[in-house]
This record gives structure tokens, sequence and C-alpha cells, in this order.
């Protein structure tokens, strides 16, 4: 494969005899050495694309690989088996449900039916319901037993052990899963089944991973059956950009590797190709405040580059205004564009200052993070429709679908169904309710059963759009939009009703299959703004980069964040940081306020402890340029004045 590769990203791709943990700092082409060698295994070392597996963590990675891999390869990229590890874990269990404890027609419970279905069974709800939910996502992470002592070891108390036993036991009632058994049921059954860990370890001859550092130990152990003792495999990661231990990323694993494969060969991609000289130097000398089980040092193939600028700012919306100015100037003096910027933050409430600055300027700009277009509401009430007439079974669907649009379908009512369908659900439980008794107050979840058994015939003949036409035109759903007194809002959830069933047309779901594949689409999956200025959590931008980069709110409390200092993680929030300088190709501003408010007082902020930690020599204080003060004021002075005169009437 002709691409143009330095000797340390040569040798990785040339090494496919033995176990590779390939350290990947940032900017230092990753993506293309991982490209390179699939096609090297399939082109050099003659194997059979449908023999490569490659994981990855987003949809969009996967997605770029593939595209990468087309331009490499042709057509024969169709055959290599790339997707996430949740994907993955997916179409084991579709292709063989019974070999993981399925049966047929399971569904995929999301994010927020997963959640909804704990808190039915806990009981509870507000602080103590998140509490115990994020020891059960330990649980679940970690420990893919539910042992007592391993449980006690990871600090899960009893109660979320109950919690976690009533949970999937409902779950099996349901025949349904969450995320987490996409990893944990193939890893249980792998462990439990010789010859099925012996099938799926034939499959593969070449197993590569990227993103290493952000995998838990559940996924870990699924690797670790997938390859065995002697398959060799090719993982790409970097300890220092490990910032997910919130949701169970498991650093550790690099130790873990090294210690389970002991002719492992370590080599490291040192050399950047993204930033400047001068902002590698800075985030060199953050990073290297950390422990590191493999010492590496960035450097950058490009000389020179003006050093971060350091701002100190009164007060948060100051830091807003002063951002919005700099930005404005570069546009406009340098003749940059919006998405060449981003502005990034620790917490999601930082971002109000900066937008009402941006407002006020007229400055085009997207915030990562916002609802995705799958989480609106009227989508997920028409997914319900859909899960339900695939399974049965599944309850959580039958309780969002029965009140859309209102039936006079009450809580009595539900419990009775639940007596009845104790074991079948509620769906069943419903059947029987209406055979045992005539009753006109149940004239309301008469035509719902009905008109579900009525879809669930035409499920066998027709696409997923198809169904979600026939359910929107049939179940009430457009009409009582239509009927809503906010005729923009009701316009608006009719267009994304549409946009939905297109969507379903253009990606030829169908039937259960098509279901778990969209309940597997993140948000990462929306379509990105043409032209805006990114505002982002640093979380959300990793794996991004930007010609300008903004960091705000670098105090302490923020970040480091209180909780994670709490917490122990002062290593993991100063690989966040690094993250943030990292993301910057040209110039990089780093800013802090020196008053808050909280409460409505004002209190004094102190500078974060990672800016002491960066030589005063690798950085630039004082206000943005231009050049002297007075023009600069001029400059701004004439830019309200445009302002003004934009708004004026004509």
């Amino acid at each position: 494969m002709a691409l143009d590769l330095n000797a340390e990203q040569r040798e990785a791709v040339r090494e496919c005899s033995r176990p590779v943990l390939v350290l990947a700092g940032a900017g230092s082409g990753k993506t293309r050495l991982i490209t390179a060698k699939v096609a090297h295994l399939i082109g050099a070392q003659g194997v059979e694309p449908r023999r490569v597996l490659a994981l990855t963590f987003t949809r969009k990675a996967a997605r770029e690989m593939v595209e990468r891999l087309r331009s490499a390869i042709g057509e024969r990229a169709n055959a290599v088996r790339v997707g996430t590890f949740h994907a993955f874990g997916l179409s084991l269990l579709s292709e063989s449900p019974a070999c993981f404890g399925l049966r047929r027609g399971f569904s995929l419970l999301d994010a927020e039916d997963a959640r909804r279905l704990l808190a039915e069974i806990a009981g509870l709800e507000g602080s103590a319901l998140s509490a115990l939910l994020a020891e059960v996502s330990r649980q679940r992470q970690k420990d893919p037993s539910a042992e007592p002592a391993i449980a006690e070891a990871h600090g899960i108390t009893l109660e979320a052990m109950r919690l976690h036993r009533d949970y999937v036991a409902r779950l099996e009632t349901l025949n349904a899963i969450d995320f987490d058994d996409l990893i944990l049921r193939p890893l249980r059954a792998c462990r439990a089944d010789a010859s099925l860990r012996q099938r799926l370890r034939s499959r593969f001859d070449h197993l590569l991973v990227d993103e290493w550092q952000d995998t838990n130990l559940a996924q870990y152990g699924l690797f670790r059956e997938l390859v065995g003792d002697g398959k060799p495999f090719t993982v790409v990661g970097d300890d220092d950009q490990s910032i997910y231990a919130w949701r169970g990323a498991h650093p550790e694993n690099l130790r873990l590797l090294a210690e389970d494969f002991p002719k492992l060969r370590v080599i490291k991609l040192e050399r950047n190709y993204r930033s400047t000289a001068a902002i590698v130097r800075a985030a060199n000398a953050l990073i290297a405040h950390n422990r590191h089980l493999f010492e590496k040092q960035l450097r950058s193939v490009a000389d020179g580059g003006e050093p971060p600028a350091l701002w100190r700012c009164r007060t948060p919306e100051e830091e807003g205004e002063r951002i919005a100015l700099d930005l404005s100037r570069r546009i406009e003096v340098e003749g940059r564009r919006p998405r060449d910027f981003a502005v990034l933050y620790r917490s999601n409430h930082q971002s109000r200052p900066i937008e009402e600055a941006f407002r006020l300027h007229r400055i085009p700009y997207r915030v990562s993070g916002g609802i995705s277009f799958f989480e609106h509401r009227e989508i997920r009430d028409l997914t319900a429709y859909l899960r339900l007439v695939c399974n049965p079974r599944d309850d959580v669907a039958f309780l969002r679908a029965v009140c859309c649009p209102r039936r006079a379908v009450g809580e009595g009512t539900i419990e009775r169904l639940a007596a009845l369908g104790a074991e079948e659900g509620l769906f069943a439980g419903a059947h029987r309710l209406l055979a045992e008794r005539a009753d006109s107050r149940l004239r309301g979840l008469a035509e719902f059963v009905a008109a579900i058994e009525r879809w669930r015939s035409a499920a066998r003949s027709v696409s997923l759009a198809a169904l979600a036409r026939m359910i929107l035109s049939e179940s009430g759903m457009l009409d009582a939009f239509a009927r809503d007194r906010d005729q923009e809002r009701g316009r608006r959830k009719r267009q994304r009703l549409e946009q939905f069933v297109l969507f379903l047309e253009r990606r030829g779901l169908q039937g259960e299959a098509g279901l778990n594949e969209l309940a597997l689409m993140s948000r990462e999956d929306g379509e990105e703004s043409d032209d805006s200025v990114l505002l982002s959590t640093i979380h959300a931008a990793k794996g991004l980069e930007f010609a300008v980069v903004y960091v705000a709110g670098l105090e302490e409390g923020i970040l480091p964040h209180d909780h994670a200092l709490a917490e122990g993680q002062l290593e993991e929030e100063r690989r966040l940081l690094y993250v943030a300088i990292t993301r910057a190709r040209e110039h990089l501003i780093l800013s802090r306020a020196e008053m808050r408010r909280a409460g409505g007082t004002w209190s004094r902020s102190e500078p974060s402890r990672f800016l002491a930690e960066i030589p005063a020599a690798l950085l630039r204080e004082g206000n943005p340029e231009p050049s002297s003060a007075a023009a600069e004021a001029a400059w701004h002075r004439e830019r309200i004045r445009q302002l003004l005169a934009a708004d004026a009437p004509s």
C-alpha cells in the first residue's frame, strides 16, 4: 500500500506475527497506521478481508476507517469487519441469540429506557437514584459475574447488588438487553462454552483495536477471549488521552496487556503532525507531571509557531466577550471561517456567557452535546411502537406506546395487566384482560391491542419505514400533534417524524435487527453544522482538531474539577487539559476568570494548578492583539458600530 508512513509507522504495519501495542501520541497519524496495517495484512500477508476484525469506539471513526480502506484496497474493504465494540457484540447476539441466552426478537434498550426500568425497580428518584445507578453501572462494566466478593472489592453495596440482580431478571422476562449486555453476554458465553469460544477465535486471523485506553474491564475480557494466547493482534492507544474513567474506561488495561502477553512488542509514535512546536512543547510540559507505564515524548514536525496565549479575565462574562471579539477579528482580518474555531470547557454550564457573547456579536455556533435527533420525544414514541410490534414482550415499549396518544388506560389497569401477564408481559396481560370481560371502559386498550396485532401481521412483509408510516397514519399520533395548541411545536414534531421515516427508508432497516441497530446510534451520528464555531466540553471534542482553540475556565474547582479531586482523579483531569491543548493546530488560547458568582455572591477564583505546571517561558500573557491597545479599541468600536447599524430599521 503506497502511503507516506514514517519509520515507526512502517515498523508497526510490518509486524504481523506477534502482539503489538502502538502508543500513538496526539496527532501522530494512528488512523493512517491502522488503515495501512489492514491493507498490508490483506495485500502483502494474504489474509482474507473477512478474517480481519477492526474495533473502535465510535461509529464515526468506523466509517472513516472504512472510507480510507476503500481508497486503499477498493471493494475488498467491504468484507473487512470494521465497527464499534457494541456493534460487534450486537452482530454476535443477532446471529445466534440462543448461544447467548436470548430468544429471537429480543429488544435493545437505549440508555433512557434502561434508566427508567432501573428506577421503576428501585422505587427511587433524584440523587439517591443517581448514586445507586452509578454503582450498578460500575458493577456491570467491571464485574462480568455478580459474585458478592468481587462486587465488594469494587466498592459495590449490597443494595446495588440486589438492584442489579432484579434488573437482570426483568431484562430476561422482557427478552431485552442493554448496552452493557452487548459485551457481557458474549464474554460470559465465551468463558462458559469452550466450543463457542473456539468458533469465534477461528473466524479471525488478526484483531485490531483503536483507542485502547478507552476500553473497560469487560471489553478487555472479551478481547482476551477472542485472541486467546497465540493470535497476533494490534492495539493502538495513548495513556495520556485516557479521559473516560467516569464511564468505565480502564487505562490500567495497558499494564494488563503487558502482563498477559509477555511477547508484546511496544512501538511508539511520537511525531505530531497536527500542532505547531510551541503547542506541543506546552502539552509535553503539562503531561510530564503524570506517571507513565511507557514513557514517550511528542515531537512536532512543524517548526515554530506562536506560544499559547494566557488570558486573565475579571469575570466569565468578560471571558466570553474577549473570546468573541478575538474570534471575530481573526475571521475578518485573517480570513478564517467559523468552522476553524473551537471553544472548549470542562462542564456544560460554562457555555452560557460564551453563548451570550456570540449571540451579541452574531457569531454562528453550535453546542456539542445538544439533544440528539433520535432523543426527541416523538421519535422515541414512534420507536416504542416499532419495538412493541417486533417484540410484544417489551413492557418498556408497551408503557410508552399505550400512552401516545393518551388513552383511557390508567394505573389500575396497568397493574391488572402486570398481574395477568406476570410471565409473558403486559401485552399478553392485555389480551387476557380483554378476553375475560367486555367493558366499554377498556375500549381504548382494545383498539390499541387490535392495532398492534394488525401491524404485527403487516410487519412480516413490509420494511420498518413502511410500518412506521402505517403506525403514524393509524395510531392517532399525527392527529394529536395537529391539535397541539402550539401549532409551530406540533408542526416541528410532525416534520421530525417525517424525517425519521425517510431516514429509515434511506438505511433500509428491517425488523428487530434494524431496530437494534437504530438503538446503537448515538448523538455522534447527527449531521454536523456547515460553518459554525464549535462550543464543546473537552470530553466531547476528543478526536477533533481545529486551527484555533480557546480553552476557557482554567481555574481550581473547574479544571481540575472539585468532584474529580475528591475522587482522586487529578491525573485524569491533567489528561483532560492535555487533550484540549492538542486539539489546536496553529493557535491556542488558555483563559481564566478571576471572579465567579455562586448563589448570587461573587468570590475570587484561583488559577488552575495546571497553569503553573507549564513553564512561563512557553506561554505569552496579555490581551488579544492587534498590536496596540488604541488600535484594538478602535477596532472594537467599529465592530459595535457595524452591529448597531445592522439592527437599525430600514
